[in-house]
């Protein structure tokens, strides 16, 4: 455990944030933004403890995002921001077969 009370993340999980941070980086996301990317992605996963990523389909993320845009306090423009991160992630990196 670290210090903080949380698990330290693996060398796969800190291999696996690098990759979506260098990838968000080519498609000119502001440096400003990837930080909150990283939180709307960690969010997301979190929603979805027992699914892997690869095995996400559309409508969960749909539902999500439907869930988020009803139950939440976020700004427009931070539900799209949402969205983009989500789309990076399952477009860029998962490439998943429904993007």
């Amino acid at each position: 455990m670290s210090t903080d009370g949380l698990a330290p993340e693996s060398d796969r999980v800190r291999a696996f944030w690098r990759r979506y941070i260098a990838y968000l980086k080519t498609q000119s996301v502001p440096l400003a933004a990837l930080p909150w990317f990283r939180r709307h992605v960690e969010a997301f996963i979190a929603a979805h403890p027992d699914d892997r990523l690869q095995a996400i389909e559309a409508d969960q993320v749909t539902q999500y995002l439907d869930a988020l845009g009803r139950d939440s306090p976020l700004r427009d423009w931070q539900l799209i921001q949402v969205v983009e991160a989500l789309r990076h992630l399952f477009c860029g990196i998962v490439d998943a077969r429904w993007c």
